[in-house]
Parts: structure tokens; C-alpha cells; sequence
């Protein structure tokens, strides 16, 4: 509620302590609280107040009611103008909104800009009839308002002048473990820490100057344990002087180790314990700051576990945080104290290195870790095999912020996967103008999606034996506005690295189903429409409800759409795949495996995949003279026949292949040979 109030103004360090304090004080129950303007309009009340006045907050701050008569309003503005101290205590009639009235008595602090200007007073109001709090005790020239004692559950004592405890409340007793005799006529030495008394004696002489303060402090409990307190500090002043000091302790121990814990939590890994991306973003921030004010340089690191997600995939998620973890553990072990490793996602961490003369540092430590990493994981038994891909970028050579050091060694550490995967690579000229080239393409590729600079040409697959055309390959081009037709090996990569391969995907999908439609209308309808799926497209969630939703959308029948995915994106998180696609296959739609025979694990996969067509890749049929080629092409049909399965020859580009291939049992084909990719209106005649 203090917010508005807040806003308005320019607050400079002691204003905020003000209104830090007031926020403090205003938490005690037994006192009525209201902050008001200079002119005496209401600006926020505590609920002691509404329960006191009668008035809500809300009434109060926008009716801004009379809380006394004319008279005694009067009185008391002339006192607030006169009082020359910081703090000013009162008797005053107070009114309620029923139009009763009580005896109050009241402490005023007015809250100051660095000026000495009064910003607003905070106003504590006791209702005395009430009987809120008990009185202090009496001498014969000091009358003290006893706030905040007996009933406040924070602990509240009082010191004098000699700087010796005069009162203490139950709440004391029970935070210390001190009884009230053991603790009157004790100074604060007994049992605020060594290292904090000085503070504590600062803050103690600048209340009796009038100065409140609020601050943290480390006391001793009875039996010695250290308790860390929000201590607040309050002048007593009679009739203009100064006669002791109050003080509120609050324990935030607990308070506080639950806010280191959420803090460990907000910047940590919760798996390895390592820090996470933000700690490691904001922790190299500052290596690298310390490294251009040296004139030193340092080093960003970026390592990627090669073979990790095969083990999550087959062995489960509890098999894999285990092997994280020890990962976690060998890599910390390669590191110097100052050097920090975060766990940034999934199977990626980073390590910075500061205070280092030369990449060759970087690589020694590179090297260190792909040595552990390569030593055998064992867990519950089982042995498994990791190894790790590390990219390295150096400051200042590389890069000057930390996101582009960190982007220039995933780029260097995906350049290492490129090449076979466990070693190190460092970040290069040439990989510059590579990421240079890809931003660029990026760019272009989210104005070509926008101002859509695609269009679809087909590549017809051909039954040589009826001499039909069975099927369409839809294959997308880019028109550049500049460099003209630009063919999908140039962009494509680009795409699915940057994830522009999901909106292109789509597009490629609808325009292909819409297309399909079409000629399935002029009384095609055994053509398949086939459309390739990129691996980031499996990953989508949704895919088979979007998928679904095109084809209602189009009204291709599902038996005319032919799906084609290579087989490195079928073994890649195999149950998910294959989940996927038993739901598109249900819904009737034909799925091929693309490029056969150049992936992995092809025959171990085969047999779990729905599939019901596998292309041949060129690769095995540009020699198709050689016997070698020639039986694996005829082992290939061999075993698609034998599980039911079409296949198709992709490729065919001379007469031999065209008439050789029907030998070892190739009907369906696709290739130069009978048509390069052309625009659809091609195709229709072809058709005819």
C-alpha cells in the first residue's frame, strides 16, 4: 500500500531507510499506524488503525476523515511545527468514525529528504483507554510511553543513558535464553558478538542523538548460540530530551537460511549441484570484466556429452541423473578453485577459466576432462560408455560479452560433433564467417516466412512396371529476391538449427496436402503426396494433432499422404518416435524411411518402426554394376519384401540403372532419369 506513496518522490539512500523503517514499525499489533502528509492527508494505515478508528484503509485514504476536532487538530499541528527533535511524543483526544472519542497518546517521526525537507510523518498512536500496553515506571522527572513490551512477540528492551538494559519483555527471555534479572543492568556487550558491538554502540549513540536506525546484528543466546537479529532503534524522548533508547530484536536466523536456501536454489542445478546458466552468466560476467581491466584474458568452455541421450532413452531418466551427476563430479575435478563448471541444460555444461595467459590452458583442461569422461560409467551394476564434445572460445580474441564467448564454443563444439565427436575444438576465423553466414541466412530465412518466398516443386516416383506414376515428392525452394532460386541443402540445415525449420515445416506440409487435394479431385487417388519430417518436428508435442488438424483443414485423405523421416531421426529418442508414429499411422497416413542404409542401428529399428516403405539411397546404385552394390540393393528389397514393406530406388539417373534395377526386384523409382524436380503444373501434365 505504500507504493503510490513511494513513487512519487526521488528517494535517495536515507529516505529509503525511512521508509523501511515505517514498513517495520507499522507491523507491531498493539499500535495504531497512519502516514500522512505534511498537510495532514492520509496516505496508508495499519489494521490496528482500522480496528482503533473504525475507518478502512481504503475510506481512510480517500475521505481522509477528521481524527479530532478543530481545536485539538490545532494543537497539535503547532507542536508537530515546533518540535525541533526527530521524534515527538503527545497527548491527544483522538475521534472515531462513530463520532466517540479516547484519550491517545502519540509518537510522530517525521520522515526527511537529504534536504531536511518533511516528506511525511509516521504517526504511532496508542488508544489509552484501551489499556494497550502497560506504563513504564515513573520517576519524578520522566514519564516513558511504554510501546511495543510485554505483548509484542519480537523481543523489546530499553537501555539508559549508560548504555545498561532498564526493562526487558518475555519475548527477550525467550530469544536469549536470559531470565529478566540476568539481563537488567547488563550492557549490550553481554551478549551482542565481539565483531558487531561496534556497530551496535554506533547505532545506539545515534539514537540518543534522536536517529532511528535499522539494521542486522549477530547477539548470543545463553547457550552461546550465535542468532543473527533484526535489530531496530528507537530514541526515548520526554518533554524534548533524550532519556534511553528502545530496541526491537527480531531472530531472522531461520528466516535467513531459508533465503540462502531459496538463493542456493535460484542458482543452482537442483541434479548436480553445480551453478545453472543464470549464476554462470552473471559469475563470467564479472571474470570478464576483471580480465579487460587487467589487460588478462580467459576462457569459455562448452561441453556436450556425446552418447548421453542413447542411455537415457534405453536405461530411463534414473539411470541418467546418476550418470550426470558423476560426469558432473569427474569434470569439477579437472578445474582450478577460481574456475567455475555450470550445468546450463540436459547434457550440456560450461566451464569458465580466468586468470589464464594462453589457449593452450583451455586445452589442458579440455583435455583432462574428455580423459575422465572417457573412463567407464558404472551404475547399478551396468557399464556405460561417454564420452564428451568441447568447444572453446577465448577473451578477448573471441569475443567480449559472455553470450557471445558462449555462442562462439557452441558453435566450435558442434563443429567437434561434425567431425566424429570426442576431442575439443577451438572457436576459429573461419567458424566466425560461418556463424556470420548462418545469422544472415536466419535473418533472411524470417523474411522469406513472412513474406512467403517458398514454393513447392515435385519429383514423381514411377512404377516402371505399369509405367504409372504412383507418387509426388514434395522438395521446397526458396526465391531469394536477390540471388534467385536457392535449392534446400543452402537453407534447410540453417533452419533446423535455428528451429525456423517448424514454421517452414508446416507450411511445406500445408501447401503439399492443399496441392494433393487438388489432384486428387481431378481423379488421382492413388498418387501419394510424400513430405519429409525433420527431426525437430518428431520433437514437437502437438505434431500429431497438427498433422491431423492440416489434413481436415486440406481434405487430403490421410491414405494419400506418405511421411518420409531418415533413419538417424528414427533412432533418435526411439519410444517417443515410435509413439508418434503408430499415432499417424492409426490415422492412416503412409510413413516411409528415407535414405535407407545410411543411418544406424538400421535393422535393430526396422523392426519397431510402423513403417510401410523404405527409399533406397543413391549411394548404392551409382555403381550398380559392381556386385557388391548390387547385392546389398538386392538384400535390401530382400528384407523389405519379407516384412511387407515397398521400396523405392532413389536417384536414377542412367538407362543401366533404369533396366538393371527391375533385376534385383526394383519396380518404384525416382530420379533425373524420369523427371528432376519441377512446379506442380508440370506434374499435372505428366498426370494426363
Amino acid at each position: 500500500m505504500l507504493q503510490p506513496f513511494v513513487n512519487e518522490f526521488s528517494m535517495d539512500d536515507q529516505y529509503k531507510f525511512a521508509i523501511n523503517l515505517v514498513e517495520t514499525l507499522s507491523q507491531y499489533g498493539d499500535i495504531s499506524f497512519m502516514l500522512c502528509e505534511p498537510g495532514g492527508g492520509i496516505l496508508h494505515v495499519n489494521s490496528t488503525f482500522e480496528r482503533t478508528f473504525g475507518w478502512t484503509a481504503q475510506e481512510a485514504i480517500a475521505y481522509n476523515p477528521a481524527l479530532c476536532d478543530e481545536e485539538e487538530a490545532a494543537r497539535f499541528l503547532n507542536i508537530l511545527s515546533e518540535q525541533r527533535y526527530s521524534v515527538a511524543n503527545v497527548e491527544i483526544i483522538r475521534k472515531r468514525k462513530d463520532g466517540s472519542c479516547f484519550q491517545a497518546k502519540e509518537s510522530v517521526t517525521p520522515i526527511r529528504n537529504e534536504k531536511g525537507e518533511v516528506l511525511a510523518y509516521a504517526c504511532f498512536t496508542l488508544d489509552l483507554s484501551e489499556n494497550t500496553l502497560n506504563v513504564l515506571s515513573k520517576s519524578d522527572d520522566e514519564e516513558s510511553f511504554r510501546a511495543l513490551f510485554d505483548s509484542n512477540p519480537d523481543a523489546v528492551f530499553s537501555l539508559g543513558l549508560d548504555c545498561c538494559l532498564t526493562s526487558a519483555n518475555s519475548a527477550l527471555e525467550k530469544m536469549t535464553g536470559y531470565k529478566q534479572d540476568q539481563l537488567i543492568g547488563k550492557t549490550l556487550d553481554h551478549f551482542v558478538v565481539p565483531r558487531a558491538r561496534e556497530v551496535v554502540i554506533d547505532r545506539y549513540q545515534d539514537a540518543l542523538k534522536g536517529i532511528s536506525s535499522q539494521f542486522e546484528t549477530m547477539m548470543y543466546s545463553k547457550d552461546g548460540e550465535h542468532l543473527l537479529v533484526q535489530l531496530v532503534t528507537l530514541p526515548i524522548t520526554i518533554e524534548g530530551q533524550v532519556k534511553g533508547v528502545y530496541c526491537i530484536a527480531r531472530n531472522v536466523t531461520e528466516q535467513k537460511k531459508t533465503e540462502d536456501k531459496v538463493t542456493h536454489m535460484a542458482y543452482h542445478d537442483a541434479l548436480t549441484n553445480l551453478p545453472n546458466r543464470r549464476k554462470f552468466h552473471e559469475h563470467t560476467q564479472q571474470i570478464l570484466f576483471f580480465a579487460a581491466k587487467n589487460n588478462e584474458k580467459a576462457a569459455v568452455l562448452m561441453i556436450d556429452l556425446d552418447g548421453f541421450s542413447a542411455i537415457n532413452d534405453a536405461y530411463g531418466h534414473t539411470i541418467g541423473d546418476t550418470v550426470l551427476q558423476i560426469a558432473a563430479k569427474r569434470m569439477q575435478n579437472c578445474i582450478r578453485d577460481i574456475d567455475m563448471i555450470a550445468r546450463i541444460g540436459g547434457d550440456e555444461f560450461t566451464i569458465t577459466l580466468p586468470h589464464i595467459t594462453e589457449a593452450d590452458h583451455a586445452v589442458k583442461v579440455a583435455d583432462r576432462i574428455l580423459y575422465e569422461l572417457n573412463k567407464p560409467f558404472y551404475v547399478r551394476g551396468l557399464k556405460f560408455e561417454v564420452s564428451g564434445s568441447v568447444g572453446i572460445a577465448i577473451f578477448p580474441d573471441d569475443g567480449h560479452t559472455t553470450d557471445i564467448l558462449l555462442r562462439h564454443a557452441d558453435t566450435a563444439m558442434y563443429r567437434v560433433k561434425e567431425n566424429g565427436k570426442n576431442s575439443f575444438g577451438l572457436y576459429s576465423g573461419e567458424m566466425r564467417q560461418t556463424a556470420t553466414f548462418r545469422q544472415r541466412i536466419e535473418r533472411e530465412l524470417l523474411n522469406a516466412i513472412k513474406y512467403n518466398q517458398f514454393v513447392l516443386h515435385y519429383q514423381p516416383q514411377f512404377d516402371v512396371t505399369s509405367g504409372k506414376i504412383v507418387g509426388v515428392e514434395s522438395l521446397i525452394r526458396w526465391i531469394h529476391p536477390e540471388r534467385g532460386i536457392v535449392y534446400p541443402g543452402e537453407f534447410i540445415p540453417i533452419a533446423e538449427q535455428s528451429d525456423l525449420i517448424v514454421p517452414i515445416g508446416e507450411w511445406v506440409l500445408r501447401t503439399a496436402c492443399m496441392q494433393g487435394k487438388m489432384w486428387y479431385d481431378s481423379g488421382h487417388h492413388n498418387l501419394r503426396m510424400a513430405v519429409n519430417l525433420s527431426a525437430r518436428q518428431l520433437q514437437q508435442d502437438c505434431l500429431v494433432e497438427r498433422i491431423s488438424a492440416i489434413l481436415q483443414e486440406t481434405g487430403l485423405p490421410p491414405s494419400s499422404l506418405d511421411l518420409e523421416i531418415t533413419e538417424s531421426v528414427a533412432i533418435q529418442n526411439p519410444e517417443t518416435v515410435i509413439q508418434k508414429l503408430k499415432a499417424l499411422a492409426d490415422l492412416g497416413i503412409q510413413i516411409s524411411v528415407d535414405d535407407f542404409g545410411t543411418g544406424f542401428s538400421s535393422l535393430s529399428y526396422l523392426k519397431l518402426l510402423p513403417i510401410h516403405k523404405l527409399k533406397i539411397d543413391r549411394t548404392f546404385i551409382s555403381d550398380i554394376a559392381n556386385q557388391t552394390d548390387a547385392a546389398i540393393v538386392s538384400s535390401i528389397v530382400a528384407l523389405a519384401h519379407n516384412l511387407n514393406l515397398e521400396v523405392v530406388v532413389e536417384g536414377v539417373e542412367t538407362t543401366f540403372q533404369r533396366e538393371w534395377l527391375p533385376k534385383l526386384g526394383c519396380s518404384m523409382m525416382q530420379g533425373f532419369f524420369f523427371s528432376k524436380p519441377v512446379p506442380p503444373d508440370h506434374i499435372s501434365n505428366l498426370l494426363k
